[in-house]
């Protein structure tokens, strides 16, 4: 069976909270929170592979992974892991939400 058409619904990974910390040695005094990681993106890649949309066909909702909390001593967290999602070549991605294409043919 050849599926041509889905809607789907993508998410972005959210970005990491940064952490309030402080330190507390004398004559260092200061702030020594890191940054929270920045969340993952999502991207298209054409393949040549027809039947590519038939992984579609039960999973709705793709999201990207989270980015971690930062740490102490000034140590950022971890990024989050990029989501690359294998379409057809000539697929069209259209943004149900404007109404207008969101990126060109792939």
């Amino acid at each position: 069976m050849l599926i041509d058409d889905v809607h789907i619904e993508v998410i972005a990974g959210k970005g990491g909270a940064g952490k309030v910390a402080f330190n507390s040695t004398k004559m260092s005094l200061g702030p020594t929170g890191g940054n929270g990681g920045r969340g993952g993106s999502i991207y298209f890649e054409g393949v040549s592979d027809a039947s590519a949309l038939n992984q579609f066909r039960f999973i709705k909702v793709l999201e990207a992974e989270a980015g971690e909390v930062g740490k102490r001593t000034l140590r950022d967290g971890e990024n989050g892991k990029d989501l690359i999602v294998k379409v057809p070549v000539g697929t069209v991605i259209h943004n149900l939400d404007t109404k207008k294409d969101s990126y060109p043919e792939i």
